[in-house]
Formats: structure tokens, C-alpha cells, sequence
């Protein structure tokens, strides 16, 4: 499916192009250039959660949702009556190619034995090849078929509909369920494969189970030392808000610093201003009564 998405847009380009008047009278324009790259940011989303979907529901099931978008991208551009419908097509056809790219490798890496697995992944090259040459064959055969460009979409998507029925004959991976602790199944899977012997197969078993266990610890250990993190990160901040604060006394609110209080000139207060002048009074008094004509000390 691979090579036939890639190859079948060169094909029906042109005709896409006249069924919606798409650039007018010029030969290239935006629309047209976005009908031949929205693949590639399918694509890049796909892989991005290809490998999520299959650790959690599993190689198969990965598969399987490739090959419905795949149809489903099928069925959005041969029957789409709007050519933002066919982008939209496009795109899913990213999509579908993306989580199956990423998925394909995996499931054949853990169910084929060790000396086929190098001819496992040649056999897919070979198969992306057969694909583009595909492509061209029926085109050639269908070029006067109108509008053909529609029934080459959906070739796809039917190719897509076998593909997912030809899944349920397919063991799932002994790996992924070793992951999830499901032994009998594993052991029963890797029977079906044509494995070995059983001391073979209780031997890979245990290979596997190991190999679990060494995962789990591992991060177990990162997610200890995460926390271990954290907790020391929360700790140093409330050491450092914790701190006792300066010793520096305090003045009450309106008062003037004190460098200022002993820098700045004071005037007497009125209690000493008043005894003053008292006595000044007096002593003026008595210098009258004695006869004494100096004026008097200010």
C-alpha cells in the first residue's frame, strides 16, 4: 500500500486538477501543491503515535487501525464531491502510512526468528516496488474509464479492507504479550509461529520475562529518582523561605531614621522654653531691685 499511495498521486493529479478547476490556467499553484505534500504531515503524526498505540492495544490492533485509515482515506477521496475533501483524504493516507511504518517493523522484528528477518524486511521493499508498478499498470488499464482517477483512489482502500481482514489469521506478537504478564497466551502464540521445541520456547519465555523485569526495574529506578528530585527541589525551597529574618531593629511607622534624629538640629520643646524664659524673668528682676543697669542677658 505504501508504493501504490506514493505513485497513484502522479497519476491522478491532472485529472483531480480539471474535475475542480483547481489553479485556473496556471499549471501549479498552492492547492495543487498542498494535494501532493499532505501526506507527509499525516505521515509524521502517525509515526509519532504509531509506537504509543501498539504498546497499549497491541501490534495487531495497531495494524489494524493503519489499515482503517487507510480505507478510510479511500473512501473520503474517490467519493469526496469537494476538493478540500480530497485533502483531508490526503491526509488520513499520511496517517495510515505513518502508524503502519512504524508499526509493520516491529511486529515483523519480534515474531520472525532471527535468520528471516533480514528477508522479512527486504520482502517489504520488494513489496513498495510491486505497488508503484501497480499503480501504472491499472492506470494504463483504466484510462478510459471516466472518471478513472476515482476508481484508482479507491483501490486503496479496498487493498486496506483485505489487509485488515487478513490480520485475524495473524498471531499476535509473544513479546507484547509477555509485556503484559500474559503468559499462557505468549506460550500459545509462539506454538502457532512454529518457534521450536518446547525447552525452546519455555527458554525464549524466560528470556522475555527477564528482559520485562529488567524493563520495569529500569523505570522503576527513573521514576524513583524523579520523585527523589522533586523532593529534594521542595525541600530546598522551604529551607530557603524558612530562613530567619534580619535582626536589624525595628521603628515604629512615621518615625525618622536615626541618623537623621542625630545628625539634624532639635529645637527645645515648649516645657523647656517656658522654664527658660522663667528664669530669665527672675534673674532680671532681682538685678533691677539691686541697682544693676545692664541690660539683661538674652
Amino acid at each position: 500500500l505504501l508504493g501504490y499511495d506514493l505513485t497513484v498521486v502522479s497519476v491522478v493529479l491532472e485529472p483531480v486538477r480539471n474535475e475542480f478547476n483547481v489553479c485556473g490556467q496556471q499549471f501549479s499553484c498552492l492547492l495543487k501543491e498542498l494535494f501532493v505534500a499532505m501526506p507527509a504531515p499525516g505521515a509524521v503524526v502517525g509515526s509519532l503515535y504509531g509506537g504509543v498505540v501498539a504498546r497499549r492495544l497491541g501490534r495487531l490492533p495497531a495494524l489494524g487501525i493503519s489499515d482503517a485509515l487507510l480505507v478510510v482515506a479511500a473512501l473520503l477521496m474517490c467519493l469526496g464531491p469537494a476538493y478540500w475533501i480530497l485533502l483531508v483524504g490526503r491526509f488520513f493516507v499520511g496517517l495510515g502510512v505513518g502508524v503502519g511504518m512504524v508499526v509493520f517493523s516491529t511486529y515483523t522484528s519480534e515474531v520472525s526468528p532471527t535468520h528471516l528477518r533480514g528477508r522479512l524486511g527486504l520482502l517489504q521493499e520488494i513489496c513498495q516496488c510491486i505497488g508503484c508498478i501497480f499503480t501504472f499498470g491499472t492506470a494504463a488499464l483504466m484510462v478510459d474509464t471516466a472518471p478513472y482517477w476515482r476508481w484508482l483512489l479507491a483501490i486503496a482502500g479496498i487493498v486496506g479492507a483485505v489487509q485488515c481482514l487478513g490480520l485475524s489469521f495473524l498471531p499476535e506478537s509473544p513479546r507484547w504479550l509477555m509485556s503484559k504478564d500474559r503468559k499462557e497466551s505468549a506460550r500459545r502464540n509462539m506454538r502457532r509461529l512454529g518457534v521450536g521445541s518446547d525447552e525452546e520456547i519455555e527458554e525464549l519465555l524466560r528470556e522475555m520475562e527477564e528482559e520485562r523485569d529488567r524493563a520495569l526495574a529500569m523505570k522503576q529506578a527513573q521514576e524513583n529518582a524523579r520523585v527523589a528530585a522533586l523532593h529534594a527541589a521542595s525541600a530546598s525551597a522551604d529551607a530557603s523561605s524558612c530562613a530567619s529574618p534580619s535582626t536589624a531593629p525595628t521603628e515604629p511607622a512615621g518615625a525618622p531614621p536615626a541618623h537623621q534624629s542625630s545628625d539634624r538640629y532639635q529645637p527645645p520643646t515648649n516645657s523647656t522654653n517656658e522654664h527658660s524664659s522663667s528664669t530669665g524673668g527672675s534673674a532680671h528682676a532681682h538685678e533691677q531691685q539691686n541697682g544693676d543697669t545692664r541690660p539683661p542677658r538674652l
